[in-house]
């Protein structure tokens, strides 16, 4: 939260006194009014609804954000009614983009911090977020004239932004990045290489060549990828240790048609989902859990309408469109009851969850004024 910014008028050296009295009476009722709406903002803010936090860009004031308290949490919009999407959400701070603008909230003050201005934004691409950094992807002029996808790092600590290379599909948690560099093919398939970095010492190493679909996850110094088969519905996922060097392969089954729709790591396990399509039979998907220590597999949930998921430690996060309709489900990895999650206005799109802390974007119809596109910032209960 920060005070109303005011003005300070200049005033010129008069020769009358009574003017010069006139102009500190006024002074000090500027400072006076101040203050009043300044203790007056302070004590809307905590309750529910209230904006606590407006700032207008420092070199566009036209593109203004609005951070608001709920009952569950926050609330950021813009008074233009610009959209609001790609949240990322790590440590108590929230990254997203407003209309042409990359910002980054503190859930703990309601602080914004405007990390890119629509005068330098170009065109941005992905979001990455750990404890302490904010990555994400630029599209820059080259030395050549040709448009390059520049890779950007902002440190939360030192409050210093710099330039870490070029690539795209960025990962980051705690100091170490992860991105693909080189041009992809026709089908956007490959890459020429993966490449990790340590950003706090610079140490930066090529972890994989060849034809690597997409990165899909890093976490607890790992970082896990899907590469291509040889054969259609062949992809295989691959998760590389940055300390040992160490790597593991899992190559999906031939099923008929069989995709992998999505990968986590948590701990010393990794999660993929995978869907199965067979003529005249509804779409089943299945997730399923490797350990990396014994290599022992098992699934953890087979369910038709299974469209994606997250974890956050051992709880899984996954939506379903079951019978029930479409519903946001959480249960322990190891078992136990599943549980529904509240989330109002969500549209379907998968939610970023943290340590019990819930964002996702609420692009049609706002908030319950009607205020137009936000994102939903909660605390929820989890199994």
């Amino acid at each position: 939260m920060t005070s109303a910014s005011w003005p300070r008028r200049r005033w010129g050296k008069r020769s009358s006194a009574s003017t010069a009295t006139r102009a500190t009476a006024r002074q000090g009722r500027q400072r006076v009014l101040a203050l009043l709406i300044a203790l007056a903002v302070v004590g809307c803010g905590a309750a529910a609804g209230a904006v606590v936090f407006r700032i207008d860009h420092a070199r566009n004031a036209h593109w203004p954000t609005e951070v608001a308290r709920t009952a569950t949490g926050w609330r950021v919009s813009s008074p233009l009614r610009l959209s609001q999407s790609a949240p990322a959400l790590a440590a108590d701070r929230l990254a997203w983009f407003n209309g042409c603008c990359l910002e980054l909230l503190d859930l703990r003050t309601g602080h914004v911090t405007v990390l890119v201005e629509p005068s330098g934004a170009g065109d941005l691409g992905e979001i990455a977020i750990s404890d302490r950094f904010v990555v994400w992807r630029t599209l820059r002029q080259g030395p050549d004239g040709a448009d390059v996808n520049r890779l950007v790092a902002y440190d939360t600590q030192s409050g210093q932004t710099r330039e870490i290379g070029d690539g795209y599909s960025l990962l980051v948690f705690g100091s170490l990045v992860h991105w693909m560099q080189g041009s992809p093919s026709g089908d956007g398939q490959s890459a020429t290489a993966l490449r990790s970095r340590d950003l706090l010492n610079g140490q930066q190493r090529v972890i994989a060549r060849g034809a690597i679909h997409h990165l899909a996850d890093a976490r607890y110094g790992r970082v896990a990828w899907v590469e291509s088969g040889p054969l259609p519905g062949r992809s295989s996922i691959v998760v590389a240790d940055w300390a040992s060097g160490r790597t593991w392969r899992v190559t999906a089954r031939q099923d008929d048609k069989h995709s992998v729709n999505g990968v986590r790591l948590t701990g010393d396990a990794l999660l993929w989902e995978t869907e199965h399509d067979r003529p005249n039979v509804d779409t089943t998907c299945t997730l399923r859990q490797l350990d990396l220590n014994t290599g022992r597999r098992s699934v953890v949930v087979r369910a038709k309408g299974l469209w994606g998921f997250t974890t956050d430690g051992d709880v899984l996060i996954r939506s379903s469109d079951d019978d029930g309709g479409l519903r946001l489900l959480a249960r322990r990895l190891r078992g136990g009851p599943v549980v529904a999650i509240r989330v109002p206005g969500w549209s379907g799109e998968l939610p970023v969850v943290d340590h019990g802390v819930m964002a996702w974007p609420r692009q049609t119809g706002g908030g319950p004024d009607g205020t137009g596109p936000s994102i939903e910032i909660a605390k929820v209960v989890l199994p």
